[in-house]
């Protein structure tokens, strides 16, 4: 159980508002006072609350940082599995259209599907002597 005691207050206007919109209004001003209480000095504690919260809000971001890198990261694997996807079901046409042609990287017709494929016209050949071998 806690011992804290309530007290009534009164504020102007414009700190009324203010605390009426913070999340925590009792815990704000408690810190406050402690903080006063055990510097003596208002304006510096004034100071090292707002650091506190200011230091609160920036691991709050880079929480939110961390997060977005890692949705990133996932939607990047995600493209790279449709990409792959694509140049499997590409390379299975390549390997059908050349089924009877010559395995030479100076072939038209490899240089054509490679340059498609974004191969060289070596590394088709080696995929298309896997797919017949």
């Amino acid at each position: 159980m806690s011992d804290s005691k309530p007290k009534s207050i009164r504020f102007d206007k414009e700190n009324y508002e203010y605390l009426s919109n913070h999340d925590n209004a009792s815990a704000l001003i408690r810190d406050l006072v402690e903080k006063y209480r055990t510097d003596g000095n208002r304006e510096k504690a004034a100071l090292k609350l707002r650091r506190e919260q200011k230091a609160r809000e920036l691991d709050s971001a880079r929480e939110e940082v961390q997060r977005l890198e890692s949705d990133l990261s996932q939607i990047d694997a995600l493209i790279d599995d449709l990409n792959e996807a694509e140049d499997g079901s590409n390379i299975d046409k390549a390997a059908e259209s050349l089924e009877n042609v010559p395995l030479d990287r100076d072939n038209p017709a490899i240089k054509n599907w490679a340059g498609k494929l974004g191969l060289t016209p070596t590394e088709l050949i080696d995929e298309l002597e896997k797919r017949r071998s």
